[in-house]
């Protein structure tokens, strides 16, 4: 074979690889769910977006937000959104960033194809490497950087030569994209000074030109660059210190186990419909050693400074990995050229695979590829089915937000851009991206002064005057402007272990319901209505207007009551309602047309117009499960209806405009599934699920 044919096989194989890997990578971008970092680099994406489409230099160069990592990524995202054109919905600006990431991604798997062709096609088939250059991360143009530093520098072949100017530029490139790759440098002064035997002062001419692309690219630094680069600097040791580092917990050995174990799979069955092999890349790289001592100890070299780093560095993020995936890849190709060399030269000896293989004929061949086609052809159609119907359906665990705990009993709208989230492991305040209307900000509600208990925040409300009040086995906490102070449960008057139900009314006064009583705090009062039933616990309450005066609906786990606050009088309207003897009812809402609804564990959804109750059971509606746990009306007369499972762990939610019903499962939308504890619709139209075991959910595209 020529050189010039030899060449061209290259460039077609690498070609294909990289096909192959912006295939991979494009369905990732269209698949992959919401990961932690994507809203940040979003959001900073739509600020570069609007600094670009009105011409703001300054505030380009002015821009702090999540300086930590340098702004050329941000600023490309940030000019793919303002190409998008203004109103663009955000799922749109994710899927387009995103795709920009794969395309930077695919290019950097061509590199590596270009010097090993089995390398570039390990990268192209990395599951942590598909992950995290098919999301809105900052990784696909650093790796494809530090890639073109690399392999241009192994190409020069004296100093000042094209390629020499090329690796140093692509080296500034990377130092723009992220800080974290700077254990790249350690390889180009090993081929540098070690392989290439340039000149120290070769190398300080080297250093400059990437120092200056680095500087030309980072806006951020162009206005006092030596305080705001070590503050960039500085930002990742402190970092490393933080609790959410700690709280991690990753052991020393962790980034041994990233490489070692196919986790994007495992993360993203319903993504890598393929089986993950990064266990069998890792154990090839170790196989490559040898022979990349012999033919590229650059590659070697890589390996060293990658994994140094990482088990070093405190913060072991797995995207970290993606600093010294390429060098495994390709060590991980050297192994396979290495143990191929060997079977070859066994198998001219031994002849065993000549005997033992079959020979399949071109009519079972035929058939083989196209039952491979088909089965492939209607996995991508299911999993394409599903991503449509999951589009506006976001959901925020501990994993991938600042969401303290993965049961939430609560969530209150305050406004378009806050919400506050009650779960098992304290309250929480989030602010929302004007831009995307996602989670931007996580800040605990705490008050370790005041008595109040980060566990089991059960119920929010907000009063006139914009004080949240959270209901916890500590008592009732008042909080404004994040102070607290707590109200204990035995200043009260009240009796049980924690209050469960809170229900805000005109005049600043506050309806509480804990153990058997309910009562009415006003100005610093309290007023106490014990419910005479023994036994019966406050589960649901509403206050509803009857007729020019004040009734307070309770729930209890053993039916429903109806409170006159002016008598004190309790009035138990179960059989009225058509309620089943002892029927525990779980959420109270009073609607626009002064309707009371009752949600009932197992009995259905009770409705009270003023004259006539109606029930809606399985049995008569399309109600899910008879077990009902939540409900919201999202505009007159339509309503969403959380139901658990009563049989297994797990839930519904329906949703009924009072003609026809629409149950939503993991099938047919995003919904996850999980049972829905509290429902609630924000002022931009967002619906809200807080969940028993699968954190927060948001659906963004709710019906009309």
């Amino acid at each position: 074979m020529t050189d010039s044919s030899y060449r061209k096989k290259r460039l077609w194989t690498a070609g294909l690889i990289t096909l192959l890997a912006l295939l991979l990578r494009i369905w990732a971008a269209w698949q992959l769910p919401l990961d932690a970092d994507e809203p940040v680099y979003l959001q900073a994406a739509y600020d570069y977006a609007h600094f670009l489409r009105t011409g703001d230099l300054a505030g380009i160069v002015q821009y702090s937000e999540n300086s930590e990592h340098p702004p050329a990524v941000k600023i490309l995202y940030g000019a793919v959104i303002a190409a998008l054109g203004e109103g663009t919905h955000w799922e749109g600006a994710l899927f387009a960033v995103r795709s920009v990431s794969a395309l930077l991604g695919a290019l950097a798997v061509g590199l590596v194809a270009l010097f090993n062709p089995a390398g570039g096609f390990f990268l192209a088939v990395q599951t942590l490497a598909v992950k995290y250059t098919g999301q809105a991360y900052l990784e696909a143009w650093p790796l494809l950087c530090a890639a073109a530093a690399v392999s241009a520098l192994v190409r020069s072949r004296r100093e000042r030569d094209r390629w020499f100017w090329i690796a140093a530029a692509a080296l500034g490139f990377t130092a723009a994209g992220k800080y974290s790759y700077f254990p790249v440098l350690a390889v180009i002064l090993f081929v540098f000074l070690l392989e290439k035997k340039y000149r120290f002062a070769g190398l300080a001419l080297f250093l400059l030109a990437a120092g200056l692309v680095f500087w030309s690219l980072n806006p951020y630094l162009w206005q006092d660059p030596v305080r705001r680069l070590g503050e960039s600097l500085l930002f990742h040791p402190a970092y490393a210190q933080s609790a959410h580092v700690q709280q991690a917990g990753y052991p020393w050995y962790q980034p041994l186990l990233w490489v070692a174990v196919s986790w994007g799979a495992d993360w993203h069955p319903e993504v890598f419909f393929y089986f993950g092999i990064d266990g069998l890349i890792a154990l090839l790289a170790l196989v490559g050693i040898r022979p990349a001592l012999e033919k590229g100890r650059w590659v070697a070299a890589w390996i060293a400074a990658g994994m140094l780093f990482l088990l070093l560095w405190p913060t072991r993020w797995p995207q970290y990995t993606l600093v010294v995936l390429p060098a495994i890849c390709i060590a991980a190709g050297l192994g396979v050229e290495y143990l191929h060399h060997r079977l070859r030269e066994a198998e001219a000896y031994w002849n065993w695979l000549e005997g033992m293989l079959p020979r399949p004929g071109k009519f079972a061949t035929a058939a083989g590829i196209l039952l491979l086609a088909a089965v492939t052809l209607g996995q991508v159609l299911v999993t394409a089915r599903n991503s449509w119907v999951r589009r506006g359906w976001q959901q925020f665990t501990p994993e991938n937000s600042g969401l303290p705990g993965w049961t939430v009993y609560d969530v209150l709208p305050l406004d378009a851009d806050r919400l506050v989230v009650g779960s098992e492991a304290g309250a929480t305040l989030v602010t929302l991206s004007e831009d995307t209307g996602l989670p931007q900000v996580w800040n605990d509600i705490e008050a370790a002064d005041s008595g109040f208990s980060a566990r089991a925040v059960l119920d929010v409300e907000a009063d006139a005057a914009g004080v949240l009040w959270l209901a916890s086995r500590s008592g009732l906490t008042r909080s404004q402007d994040r102070a607290c102070s707590t109200i204990r449960l035995e200043e009260t008057g009240l009796e049980g272990e924690q209050i469960v139900e809170i229900e805000s009314v005109e005049d600043d006064r506050i309806w509480v319901g804990a153990g058997s009583s309910a009562a009415l705090y006003t100005g610093g009062s309290w007023q106490v209505y014990p419910l005479q039933e023994s036994g019966t616990y406050i589960s649901a309450l509403a206050v509803h207007q009857a007729d020019g005066r004040e009734e307070v609906w309770i729930g209890t786990g053993r039916g429903l009551f109806r409170l006159d606050p002016g008598s004190g009088s309790w009035s138990e309207v179960g059989a009225q309602a058509g309620l089943k003897t002892g029927t525990g009812i779980a959420d109270l809402l009073v609607d626009g047309q002064n309707r009371l609804w009752a949600a009932t564990l197992g009995d259905g959804l009770h409705v009270w117009d003023g004259a006539v109750w109606t029930a809606y059971r399985v049995s008569n509606s399309g109600l899910p499960s008879n077990t009902v746990v939540s409900l919201v009306e999202a505009a007159p007369g339509v309503f969403y209806i959380g139901c658990a499972n009563p049989a297994e762990v797990g839930g519904w939610l329906a949703r009924f405009d009072g003609q026809t019903w629409h149950t939503y499962t993991t099938g047919n939308s995003g919904f996850s599934g999980a049972e829905p504890l509290a429902l609630a619709q924000d002022a931009a139209g967002r619906l809200w699920i807080g969940t028993r075991t699968a954190g927060l959910q948001v659906f963004t595209r709710p019906d009309p």
